[in-house]
């Protein structure tokens, strides 16, 4: 299962460090961060 699917429906807070380790590209994150952020700039 993955993030997206752990983190389930309805509103998630996310702290600046996920935007962060995806704007550096931090190779221990961005893999799993990407797909959350994809995800909500659809939402938007």
């Amino acid at each position: 299962m993955g993030l997206i699917e752990d983190l389930g429906r309805g509103p998630i807070a996310l702290d600046t460090a996920i935007f962060i380790y995806y704007i550096e590209e931090h190779p221990d994150y961005v893999d799993l961060i990407a797909p959350v952020l994809s995800r909500w700039t659809r939402a938007v």
